[in-house]
């Protein structure tokens, strides 16, 4: 196997950088681009896609020895296969978060982009390297409240237990589970609307138009304050929809911090659900339930 010798040169990876990001700012050094880098180290993957997740035990050797770099530095800069279940969680072409703090740091470093593998995770709620909550990628929406800046004390309490959910979201991620439940399900689960009168607010008009006003979510059973929080009803909806009276880095810290409390005892989180819900909601947990492996509706039918 030929080795070539060790680059004269490399620049320091920034804390949780991306093995493709680092790459190209090294390639970039050099005036060429990152596949021809690749090639001229012998790797067999040339993309930033096949950089970050399909590397042999080679590569990483080659990689190590022309950075002067540890081995086990270098695996740590690979994103680990994720479960079906959750790909759809996690961004593939670009970020769905920033650290502003963080990127304004590394803009001074270097002309070239820099991508964090935590910017990608819909898990990771707050930076890990300067602990500050990540923003959204795309610009305000100021229509959207946002507890963040208008109940800081109250949100700041619940951030401990979203980080509680994330983790509990990544392990799932990555690992089986004694829980068999998918983590996608669960969130699924968790967003829905609990009908808890009539509804009185129309947001949409003609055929099909649906009313969301009075609507409790799920995730109000089990984080703290929120019913409490504002006078809108339907403070948390759907991940999936377009419509988020709150913006989707709050939401999904709320989901979170609901996930944290659902899996301290799943079949209880279930069985508190299902005694809350109205006739309609049952409907759709019912649609919801069926929809699950057989396992995970034989596991979750013991809590009644």
């Amino acid at each position: 196997m030929r080795t070539n010798p060790p680059l004269p040169y490399t620049p320091s990876p920034f804390p949780g950088e991306l093995l493709s990001s680092w790459r190209k700012r090294i390639a970039a050094e050099y005036r060429t681009s990152l596949a021809y880098l690749a090639q001229h180290l012998g790797l067999s993957a040339v993309s930033a896609t096949l950089l970050d997740s399909s590397l042999y035990e080679a590569d990483i050797q080659r990689i190590a020895t022309s950075t002067r770099s540890d081995p086990a530095d270098i695996r740590k800069m690979v994103r680990r296969p994720l479960r079906r279940p959750v790909r759809n969680l996690v961004a593939s072409q670009g970020p769905i978060q920033y650290c502003w703090e963080c990127r304004a740091c590394h803009a001074k470093a270097t002309t070239e982009p820099v991508a964090i593998m935590t910017w990608f995770e819909f898990w990771h709620i707050e930076c890990l390297h300067c602990h500050v909550p990540f923003s959204s990628n795309t610009k305000a929406d100021l229509r959207r409240c946002n507890p963040a800046r208008e109940h800081p004390e109250w949100f700041s309490k619940i951030i401990p237990i979203a980080t509680a959910g994330g983790q509990r979201l990544a392990s799932f991620a990555r690992q089986p589970s004694r829980i068999p439940l998918s983590p996608t399900g669960v969130l699924n689960l968790l967003s829905m609307r609990l009908n808890t009168g009539m509804a009185s607010v129309n947001f949409e008009s003609g055929p099909g138009a649906r009313s969301w006003g009075h609507y409790h979510c799920v995730a109000e059973l089990f984080v703290p304050g929120l019913q409490e929080l504002l006078s809108e009803n339907h403070l948390v909806p759907e991940i999936w929809t377009s419509r988020r009276p709150v913006r989707l880095v709050t939401a999904r810290t709320i989901l979170l911090a609901a996930m944290a409390a659902f899996f301290a005892d799943a079949r209880c989180g279930f069985k508190r659900i299902t005694n809350s819900a109205s006739a309609a909601m049952m409907v759709v947990v019912d649609r919801w339930f069926n929809a699950l492996p057989t396992v995970s509706r034989e596991w979750l039918a013991k809590a009644h």
